[in-house]
This record gives structure tokens, C-alpha cells and sequence, in this order.
């Protein structure tokens, strides 16, 4: 089959691989803090931990989705990205510090609305992390404004070391549950050091950028993102407040921490996308934006089998990685895996729906979803308890996702190719079934997971899901070669904002 795309689909998947290189630290990462924090805090206390992150989670992502997908739309679009920078810094600040305090002085109310004493002092030291985050984040959209993919998985990286490191010292320390929450703080201030360093903005930019533009259809983002990041902790609320122990929340938080990561990478293709799209749009270069969708809607289906393999074998994980107190893990790490990759479709389709400049469209997606979920979520708990809250996330991120195709067909005119569809869907199918059929256990099972992955990578090969053009473009990608492409045909060397800085110019300045 032939690409779609061309040369600007090579050059998304070469761009989402920089990226990819800091993002995927999030997988081995997070599922060696949550492992470790697991055995360390036993369910109890991980759960108190669950719960503080699920809150302090949603209060960050809702700051950052105020400006963060205009701040790359309108980086994309300058000819000058200092001064629209500078003014995303300072809204930043200023946004995640108001949003800190109210989260602080309203920790002992949701201390006692979920009946876990501890989670109020937790709140207050996790709620330093709000400006801190929403800062770098404001940094990482200014560097896919311009390109900067390799120093955007770099900062990325930074980051997800940073939090393994802190996380684990301050908990072998003694520090227990704060250390946990502190190492995390610690973190998020590492990666907003680094991003703002790397972007070098001071040696420029005098001009100011109002940051009125940086808000531009803000509450139709913020409902989105606020809705789509309380949809996927709803369940766990849910859970706890309907009569769940916090062992139980302990339990469901460690199988939605796992399951929730190849989301989390999933990022660094989403984002490039979003900018990619933005610029082909706003340079009338139409058909090529249309195939670089399609290319990118492919790509996730690609990713489908994934779920398979976690699924199948999801109560060795929990086992392997969590131990035998977390054994209720094992069911909802299963329905959570395969939502989490709806999830990342629907990620696709609302970056799609931004760049075209349909913020309503984005919200129509995605507050329907936390309306279905808590009705369907109030009747099931109660009844089901964790299998039934990971059952309904699952069941309406899958719904999300098919509405979020329909509306990029009615916006783009495109979708996923059909041979594309049922040749993820067998592979799927074939993964989940080997992964049952095959059980490993402790170190052996890291093995297995990983010949599983491969299988489905040789299984799309055998299929002819991929043309000999795109193997070669991905193993060029891979090893760095020339002939990958970058998003924008640009030298590689403008990745770096501040390397360009040296070699005679920003990265603003090479791009003009």
C-alpha cells in the first residue's frame, strides 16, 4: 500500500520519533515510580497518592488548556516567536499560581468529601507543582511552535528521569507519601529550568505580545481539556465516593497510572501534529494537510495492537508489577489499556479539529463524555465496583473516539484508510489471544511482552500494511540518517532554538 502523505508524512513520523525519544521515557518511568510507590506505600497509601495526583492532574491540564494549543497556533503563524513567548510565560505564572492557591485552600473540603484525612497536606505540597507545570508547558508548545522537536524530547526526558530520581530518594529517605509528592514537584521545576533555558529568551525580544491572544476561544479549550481530564479521573472519584475503601482506589490508581502511559507518549505525535496541520492550513496547502491526516490516523491504528498485548497479559503485570495486595488491579488495567488508545485516537481527532480552527467542534467531543460516563459510572460502581468503572471508561472512550472520526470526516474530508482498520483489529485479536495463551512470569515477563510487540510489528509487514518506501523512511527515521525528513524540510540543525541562537541567529530568526 502506498503512503499517503509523501515526504510531509515521513517527515510528522520523523518529527513525533524526536519527541518520542523524550516522551517514551514516560513508560518505563512511570511504571517503575508506580511499581516502586506500590510496594513502598502498600494500597492505602497509594491511593491517597492516586487520588492527590488525579486532582492536581486535572487542575494543571485545565490551566494549561487555556493557552497552550494557541500558544503553538499562534508560534506557527510568527515571524518573531520571542514576544509571544514572553507573554506565554508570564500567563502562565500568573494562571498556575492563582489556580495553586485555590487548590490549596480548598484541601481539607475535598479531604473530607472523599473521607482520606491525609490527601489535605498532600494537596497543599502537590499544589506547587500548578504554576511550575503550567510554565513548561507553555514552553514545550513554544517549541513545537518553532520546530524544536529534538529539544522538546529532550526537556521531556529531563523530566521523566528527573521524577524517577526525586521520587525514588526522598521515599527510600522516609519521607513516605510527601516524599513522593515532593519528588514530583521537584521534577516539574526541573523541566521548566531546562525548557526556558533551552528556548533562550533572553537574548531577544523586547517587543510585547498581548496575551488577550493567547486566550483566544480559552473557554471553549478549557472545557474541553478540563472535560476530557476529569473523564479520565471521574472513575476513579467515582469509585471512592460511592463507597470504595482506599485500598480499592489504591488498586484502581495503580492499574490507571500503567494503563494511562502509552497516552502520555502518544503525545509526541499529537503535538507535532497539531503544528504541522496548523501551518499547511494557514499556507493553503490543503491536500497535503488532508494526507497528513489521513497518514496520522493510520499511524494510531498501528499503535491498537499494544492494547492487546497489555490487556492479555494484565494480571501478570499487575502482579509482576505491583504484587499480591494489588491483584484487583489485574481487570481494570485491561479495559483501561484498551480505552487509553481510543483515548489517543480522540487525541488525534480534536489536534485536527484545533488546527482547523474548530474550538466548538473540540468541545462537542469531549463534555458529552464526562456527562455519559458519571450516569453510566453511578449505575455500574455500585454494582461493579472497579471492573465496572474501567468497563464504562472503556466503553465511552471508544464512543468518543468514533465521534471524533466522524467529526474529522465532516471538518477534513478524510479517515482512516479501511485496510488500516481490520488489519489492527486482526492483529489486535492475534496479540491479545498469544498474550493469554502465553503466561509469563517475573522477569520473563518483560520478554514476552516485548517478542509480542515485535510479532505485531511483523504481522502488519506480512499484511502489507507498509509500503517499502515507509520501512525504509522508518528505519532511516530511526537511525538518524538524511532522507527522514523533518516536518518542515528545515536543516536539522534549526531544531535547536538555542543552538541557532549561536550559529548566527534564534530559530526564529533561521525560520524567518
Amino acid at each position: 500500500m502506498k503512503a499517503p502523505g509523501g515526504t510531509k508524512a515521513h517527515g510528522l513520523f520523523s518529527s513525533a520519533l524526536r519527541v518520542f525519544a523524550g516522551e517514551a521515557l514516560a513508560l518505563p518511568s512511570g511504571v517503575l515510580v508506580t511499581a516502586f510507590l506500590a510496594r513502598r506505600l502498600e494500597p492505602e497509601g497509594f491511593g491517597v497518592f492516586a487520588l492527590a495526583t488525579a486532582i492536581v492532574v486535572w487542575v494543571e491540564w485545565g490551566v494549561a488548556s487555556l493557552f497552550s494549543r494557541q500558544t503553538v497556533r499562534q508560534v506557527a503563524s510568527a515571524e518573531d516567536w520571542r514576544p509571544v513567548a514572553g507573554a506565554a510565560l508570564r500567563l502562565s505564572l500568573l494562571l498556575g499560581g492563582l489556580a495553586a492557591a485555590a487548590l490549596a485552600a480548598a484541601s481539607p473540603w475535598l479531604a473530607r468529601a472523599l473521607e482520606a484525612p491525609d490527601l489535605a497536606a498532600c494537596l497543599v505540597l502537590y499544589s506547587l507543582e500548578v504554576p511550575l507545570f503550567s510554565a513548561a508547558r507553555a514552553g514545550r508548545s513554544v517549541l513545537i511552535g518553532i520546530e524544536g522537536f529534538g529539544e522538546r524530547g529532550r526537556v521531556a526526558a529531563s523530566r521523566w528521569i528527573a521524577r524517577l530520581v526525586l521520587i525514588d530518594l526522598f521515599v527510600w529517605a522516609g519521607a513516605g507519601l510527601k516524599g513522593a509528592v515532593a519528588g514530583s514537584v521537584g521534577a516539574a521545576a526541573v523541566e521548566l529550568l531546562l525548557c526556558w533555558r533551552r528556548l533562550g529568551l533572553s537574548r531577544g525580544g523586547g517587543s510585547r505580545f498581548p496575551a488577550a491572544a493567547l486566550l483566544k476561544d480559552a473557554p471553549s479549550f478549557f472545557t474541553s481539556a478540563a472535560s476530557l481530564r476529569l473523564y479520565t479521573r471521574l472513575d476513579l472519584f467515582l469509585l471512592k465516593s460511592l463507597g470504595g475503601s482506599i485500598a480499592q482506589a489504591g488498586a484502581y490508581g495503580a492499574a490507571q497510572a500503567v494503563a494511562a502511559l502509552p497516552n502520555l507518549a502518544g503525545a509526541s505525535f499529537t503535538t507535532p501534529l497539531m503544528g504541522a496541520l496548523t501551518r499547511l492550513r494557514c499556507s493553503g496547502r490543503d491536500a497535503e494537510a488532508r494526507a497528513l491526516l489521513r497518514a496520522a490516523l493510520r499511524a494510531t491504528l498501528c499503535l491498537l495492537p499494544l492494547a492487546g498485548v497489555v490487556a492479555g497479559s494484565a494480571e501478570d503485570v499487575a502482579l509482576f508489577l505491583f504484587g499480591g495486595r494489588f491483584a484487583e488491579s489485574a481487570t481494570p488495567l485491561a479495559l483501561l489499556s484498551a480505552g487509553s488508545f481510543a483515548l489517543l485516537l480522540l487525541s488525534v481527532a480534536t489536534s485536527a479539529l484545533t488546527a482547523a480552527d474548530r474550538p466548538r467542534a473540540v468541545l462537542g467531543l469531549t463534555a458529552p463524555l464526562v456527562l455519559l460516563a458519571g450516569g453510566a459510572q453511578l449505575f455500574v460502581i455500585p454494582r461493579m465496583w472497579l471492573a465496572g468503572a474501567a468497563l464504562v471508561t472503556c466503553t465511552v472512550a471508544w464512543l468518543g473516539a468514533a465521534a471524533g472520526l466522524v467529526s474529522v470526516y465532516r471538518t477534513w474530508g478524510v479517515l482512516p484508510p479501511p485496510g488500516t482498520l481490520w488489519r489492527a483489529a486482526a492483529v489486535t485479536c492475534i496479540t491479545y489471544v498469544a498474550a493469554v495463551c502465553w503466561p509469563a512470569k517475573g522477569w520473563l515477563l518483560p520478554l514476552e511482552m516485548a517478542a509480542e510487540t515485535v510479532g505485531a510489528a511483523l504481522l502488519f509487514v506480512v499484511l502489507s500494511e507498509f509500503s517499502r518506501g515507509e520501512l525504509a523512511a522508518a528505519v532511516r527515521a530511526v537511525l538518524g540518517r538524511p532522507g527522514a525528513g523533518t516536518l518542515s524540510g528545515r536543516d536539522e540543525r534549526a531544531d535547536s532554538p538555542a543552538a541557532g541562537g549561536e550559529a548566527g541567529g534564534s530559530a526564529g530568526e533561521t525560520r524567518r
